[in-house]
């Protein structure tokens, strides 16, 4: 029929040899358009449902080691090549795919863990680092009992630490009784969690405890999620009279807040000397741990680097192609779910008239290739009583405009297709809405840009490839609107010599404003001399005081008139509709008191 009417649909009954039939889908789904109805809609009997979970299982380990590729530094997936893809998928067999894939899963998944142990320790080794480092600044102003000793044996001339000594080193073993009357517990924990946290001790200690954090200005890689986070290093005094291996009731405490909140708690130095020999073994672990996961990921790099490459010239990374081929394989098996038979599968199904030739000649060719049993395309003469599926056929220029349509409502089967109108009123009445010269010829350069470099946008840009003709025929319009309403950027042309002149010997009125009155020349009266305007708007109403009044009254009974017709176009076809389907009913009691309506209500208001 064309773009004004659906295609011309016919019933029939497709039978497939069993072995084959999943080649026969293929090969039907790539050179036709046919509509299949399911067979087993009443016993909900899916003989190919086992292919479908297992391509489901391929499905999610697909997305799972997108995911990790997406974690590796500068990889990309090369996309968007389906002629590429569609040319070569025979190359792909779907128990090889499945097998590689799920090789490469438990590949990624010891990557995984082994990433996550490695970070692990690595974050271990830097947290209990800057702990050592933390307490190493603690204690650089705090003298230990031999150096106090040392300086009050001395001559006297060190008066000021004479002075500030505690009363308490002379005494013996008395610095060591005040110092077993304290503890403490360190660890390192999330800045997000430190308010909360230290409100947290206070409240269970009733106060009883000291806490002081400092900020790691470093974020740490968090091993499950990947993701970075910032923490800080806590310490917490309190006082602990138990002594020997006994652990306080403060303690045990402390320690059940530090589970609730999961931080890691690491043992704090008891002198200067004892810190600086961890800080120098943390160190040396620390550079460890990283050179271990530099070389891991850097192993994993290059076992990434096969999924991302792509297996030919202008193709597809190898993991996209694994993924359109899950697509398209599994769209074959869920239209094989359809069928039924045991020896042979039939299902009924829909093809347009046109391509019935096409049909039995592609079925015929494979049988004549391989010498073996084909698929019959078996015609019913009686179509069933259902009404057909609707098929419009449409190209690269028609097919936003039908998908315009459609987004309002697919027409039904053999009723007109408003697309063939859309194709002129879309753009048209944007241009109404939009008319200006300037605005319309940028929008014109990007569309005539998208419609030039087409096969370079079509897969960066998708969405301006499919849209580019559209996008174009507005332009064009809002230009031609934009002279009709004489607006270049707010701005007036004079392409003719304007029908209003200033009047004759007048002067500025209040607020220097100048009258204009018709030219002498100017038939005002249509008498045969010089009419208006030849063309838009006449440029002296550009910057008039009344410009903004006299346009809007311009554009809204444009907007009306348009609207109006528009609408009669519409009931127009209705009544097409109605003569095509024989329905006299449909045209004396709907399309008739419709249009009378129209006509008398909005076509009057429109003449007046």
């Amino acid at each position: 029929m064309g773009i004004l009417r659906s295609e011309l649909m016919k019933h029939g009954t497709l039978v497939l040899p069993i072995d084959r039939a999943r080649h026969f889908i293929d090969l039907i789904g790539h050179k036709t358009k046919m509509q299949f109805e399911d067979m087993n809609s009443r016993d909900l009997s899916r003989p190919y449902k086992k292919y479908v979970q297992r391509i489901d299982e391929m499905e999610r380990i697909l997305r799972f080691l997108l995911e990790e590729l997406n974690r590796v530094p500068d990889a990309e997936v090369i996309k968007n090549n389906m002629d590429s893809f569609l040319d070569h998928s025979d190359d792909h067999k779907l128990d090889d795919v499945e097998a590689r894939l799920k090789q490469m899963y438990k590949e990624f998944i010891q990557f995984k863990e082994n990433n996550t142990t490695l970070t692990a320790a690595r974050n271990a080794a830097l947290e209990e680092r800057y702990v050592v480092q933390t307490a190493l600044a603690s204690m650089a102003n705090i003298r230990g009992p031999a150096s106090s000793r040392a300086h009050g044996n001395g001559s006297g001339d060190d008066f000021e630490f004479a002075a500030t000594r505690s009363l308490l080193d002379d005494e013996e073993g008395g610095r060591s009784r005040l110092e077993t009357m304290f503890s403490n517990t360190a660890g390192v924990i999330e800045q997000a969690n430190q308010d909360r946290f230290a409100r947290s001790l206070f409240r269970a200690t009733r106060g009883n405890t000291f806490t002081h954090f400092q900020q790691i200005f470093e974020p740490m890689v968090d091993p499950k999620t990947g993701r970075e986070v910032s923490k800080a290093v806590f310490v917490i005094y309190f006082q602990d009279n138990r002594m020997g291996g006994q652990t306080s009731a403060m303690s045990e405490k402390i320690q059940k807040i530090c589970a609730s909140y999961g931080v890691n708690t690491y043992r704090w130095p008891a002198h200067r000397e004892a810190a600086q020999e961890v800080l120098t073994s943390l160190q040396v672990q620390v550079e460890d741990q990283q050179r271990l996961l530099r070389a891991h990921e850097s192993f994993v790099l290059s076992e990434a680097s096969a999924l991302l490459a792509p297996l030919r010239l202008g193709g597809n990374s190898l993991i996209e192609d694994w993924r359109l081929f899950c697509k398209k394989e599994k769209s074959i098996y869920a239209t094989l779910n359809l069928f039924e038979g045991d020896m042979n599968l039939r299902a009924n199904c829909w093809y347009p008239e046109a391509q019935e030739q096409q049909i039995q000649g592609l079925l015929s060719s494979t049988m004549s290739q391989t010498g073996q049993n084909s698929a019959v395309l078996i015609s019913h003469r009686t179509p069933p009583r259902k009404s057909p599926p609707t098929y419009i056929r449409t190209n690269e220029f028609t097919a936003v405009f039908q998908e315009l349509v459609d987004t309002y409502g697919l027409p039904n089967y053999g009723e007109a297709n408003p697309a063939l109108f859309t194709i002129v009123t879309f753009p048209f009445l944007f241009g109404v809405m939009y008319g200006d010269v300037g605005h319309g010829s940028m929008l014109l350069s990007v569309g005539l840009f998208a419609v030039w470099k087409a096969e370079d946008i079509k897969h960066t840009i998708p969405d301006l490839y499919y849209a580019r003709y559209i996008v174009t025929m507005m332009g064009l319009f809002a230009i031609y609107v934009g002279f009709l309403y004489n607006d270049f950027f707010s701005l007036g042309f004079s392409f003719f010599t304007s029908r209003w002149v200033e009047v004759e010997g007048g002067h500025p009125g209040p607020g220097g404003i100048i009258s204009y009155e018709p030219a002498p020349w100017f038939d005002t009266k249509n008498e045969g001399g010089v009419g208006p305007y030849p063309f838009g708007v006449d440029p002296a109403w550009h910057g008039a005081q009344n410009e903004l009044i006299y346009m809007n009254s311009l554009k809204m009974k444009i907007s009306v008139i348009l609207g109006v017709s528009q609408m009669i176009v519409g009931l127009l076809l209705r009544f097409a509709n109605a003569i095509h389907n024989n329905s006299p009913v449909d045209l004396v009691f709907e399309c008739v008191p419709m249009m009378l309506f129209m006509v008398c209500f909005f076509g009057f208001m429109d003449y007046m």
